[in-house]
């Protein structure tokens, strides 16, 4: 597998890859070629080189727990490290076959989940003599400023963003005698209307709003514009035959993204890759009794 595979990417305890005999100068030797991505939650440098992490461990660690609280609140449990460390991941090995292709050689990629939080926090990383003090999220969670908050309506809520000055120039119009920051007046006058009206009347005045009340679990379906951009996809499987899901964040002109396939669940692919090693089914069989193959493969149940 080595010899013949472009990318090889790990995600244990630094070390542990060593003791299985994946160390990268063996990988190497196999094959120089070879882009290695190895995961791990402190990087391997360190006195917690060697220490595991997890999502919300790793997510709490790096403050950003804290950041969406609110202002005097307690941390709350948010799960943002995986996802900003697959970000990471995936943009590191695209470099890094980059490079490959330029100067005709692999090499080892490090990335440590702490570090990759930065994806999403980058604003509150960064520093330097003179930044400003970032708005802080208020105690009741409900925004950064009165231009940029959650209101209560007649019935429900409501999202304003209008922290652009000519926005925000034109939210204090259609409030009219209310000063916008006058907070009590503001979310007395939010309350006697109802949401629909208020996001008519704010779409007309150029702000951006929005009805913070869906269903997580069917937004992504039920929304027309996620269908007619390709934001939202049908995909056959064959456990579950046609899934919806999400589809392209991003989107090529010239080499349009084509999903064709659910991703194989664990195990999907094992038989197809020992068959192309050259195994035939009676050593998979063996394998799998033994307890070396985990997984088994997939028995497709309906289409």
């Amino acid at each position: 597998l080595v010899r013949e595979s472009d990318v090889l990417v790990t995600n244990y305890r630094l070390g542990v890859e060593d003791r299985l005999g994946l160390s990268y100068e063996r990988l190497k030797a196999i094959n120089p070629d070879l882009v290695v991505c190895r995961i791990t939650a402190f990087g391997p440098n360190g006195d917690r080189a060697r220490r595991g992490g997890y999502d919300a461990s790793i997510t709490a660690l790096s403050g950003l727990s804290q950041m969406q609280a609110g202002e005097g609140n307690p941390p709350v449990s948010i799960t943002i490290a995986d996802i900003s460390t697959g970000l990471a991941a995936a943009t590191a090995i695209m470099l890094g076959l980059r490079v490959r292709e330029t100067e005709g050689i692999g090499q080892l990629i490090d990335i440590g989940m702490i570090g990759a939080t930065a994806y999403v926090g980058a604003d509150a990383f960064v520093g330097y003599e003179g930044k400003p003090q970032l708005p802080a999220l208020d105690k009741g969670q409900h925004g950064l400023g009165p231009c940029h908050r959650l209101y209560q309506t007649a019935d429900g809520w409501v999202f304003v963003s209008a922290l652009a000055a000519p926005a925000m120039q034109s939210f204090q119009q259609l409030l009219g005698d209310v000063n916008v920051f006058d907070q009590p007046a503001t979310e007395r006058l939010f309350a006697g209307t109802s949401t629909a009206e208020w996001l008519t009347r704010l779409s007309e005045a150029g702000i951006p709003a929005a009805d913070p009340v869906v269903d997580p679990n069917r937004v992504l379906h039920d929304t027309p514009e996620f269908r007619e951009t390709g934001t939202r996809i049908a995909v056959p499987t064959e456990r579950y035959g046609i899934l919806g899901q999400a589809g392209h964040a991003i989107r090529f002109s010239r080499t349009p993204c084509r999903v064709e396939r659910q991703e194989p669940p664990l195990g999907g692919h094992t038989d197809e890759i020992l068959h192309e090693l050259g195994f035939d089914d009676t050593f998979i069989d063996h394998l799998v009794e033994t307890g070396a193959l985990p997984g088994r493969r997939v028995v497709a149940m309906r289409t």
